[in-house]
């Protein structure tokens, strides 16, 4: 009787023993491969592996391996993209940044000029005579909250009137108390 219960304490204690055991390699498995993944470049080109191959068609006049071609993406005289090659061979595009920035703030800007609010103007009460009374209501028309992450993503520069500002620049007087 006594060997029995050994034996059944020495079978858990095995299982148990292997459960705790392959949990712990999963863990591990689970952890690395996450963190392997976020430092994909950084293993490949510590290995010296690339994960692009470039394939030659020999019927092809010229090698095309673009797959995306930027509005933004800066061209030589003949129209011709300007390609940088990476450390792992990839050619890339060069992109004028300028150009994007420029046409980030235009798109911005219509965006909100086509977002506005139309107003129904009763009893011909637009536009404020100077010198009107105007209040403005809520914390999101006092103090602005910029909000974006991403592609869609604009950077707010100083100097930005808010719409108290905007509106006392427009000889209106702000109701400091709504």
């Amino acid at each position: 009787m006594n060997t029995e219960k050994i034996s059944k304490l020495f079978q858990r204690s095995v299982w148990t023993l292997l459960t705790c055991f392959f949990a712990f390699i999963l863990i591990i498995v689970l952890i690395t491969s996450s963190i392997a993944s976020s430092y994909a470049l950084f293993v490949d080109q510590f290995f010296g592996v690339s994960r692009y191959i470039l394939v030659q068609d020999e019927t092809a006049e010229q090698a095309d391996t673009q797959y995306f071609k930027s509005d933004f993406a800066q061209k030589d005289a003949d129209g011709n993209l300007i390609l940088k090659k990476t450390s792992n061979g990839v050619e890339k595009q060069i992109i004028d940044e300028a150009a994007t920035d420029a046409y980030a703030i235009d798109v911005s800007e219509r965006v909100n000029e086509e977002g506005m609010v139309l107003l129904w103007n009763k009893n011909n009460a637009l536009p404020l005579a100077a010198n009107s009374k105007v209040s403005n209501f809520g914390i999101g028309s006092v103090s602005w909250i910029y909000q974006s992450i991403g592609s869609s993503r604009v950077t707010m520069y100083e100097n930005i009137p808010d719409l108290p500002a905007s509106l006392r620049s427009r000889n209106l007087q702000v109701n400091e108390n709504a």
